[in-house]
């Protein structure tokens, strides 16, 4: 099953846990959508969010597509959008782009913890939460690709530390 997910916004190179919930509430309506896309197609629980992997961590229910119990592993393909070109000395303004992305993919699994909520708490709407995955462990192969996000006019300083992240994740059997 492929699906993508996007994001537009600021990045973070560091595990701030505000951050990550700031991804994970990005992506959240996102695979809700999917999730209510999937059900109308009567597609099978294996391919659908199953309530048996739901997991409360502090206030929140977190309901993962993708479980170790699934015997599906994830391949992702990311592509960067950003205001400076690859290639050109010059990182995103807030870091690395290995950094991006391993705050992107915590922000795309569920927090196990309380140390990884500390202090969120569920807003309308959010007591469940649909998340990509259980854990990162189940990640097979990341690509990555950053190219220079093109557009017209001129840009805010606070505009050009925004990036786009277009995510493709193929979710196949663990043993193909």
């Amino acid at each position: 099953m492929q699906i993508f997910l996007s994001y537009q916004g600021t990045t973070s190179t560091t595990g701030h846990v505000e951050k990550k919930f700031i991804y994970r509430r990005f992506f959240r309506p996102q695979l809700k959508e999917l999730e209510r896309h999937l059900s109308e197609r009567n597609c099978p629980e294996c391919l659908n969010f199953n309530m048996d992997n739901q997991k409360a961590v502090g206030e929140f229910i977190f309901l993962p597509l993708v479980t170790d119990k699934c015997n599906k592993v994830i391949d992702f393909k990311f592509t960067f959008l950003s205001h400076y070109e690859p290639g050109n000395g010059l990182n995103f303004p807030t870091g690395d782009t290995d950094n991006h992305l391993k705050a992107l993919l915590d922000g795309l699994r569920m927090p196990n913890t309380m140390n990884e909520i500390r202090t969120e708490k569920p807003k309308k709407g959010e007591k469940l939460f649909h998340c990509l995955m259980e854990d990162d462990g189940i990640v097979r192969k990341i690509n990555i690709e950053h190219q220079k996000l093109l557009f017209n006019g001129t840009v805010s300083n606070d505009k050009l530390k925004e990036v786009f992240v277009l995510i493709e994740a193929n979710i196949v059997p663990k043993y193909s």
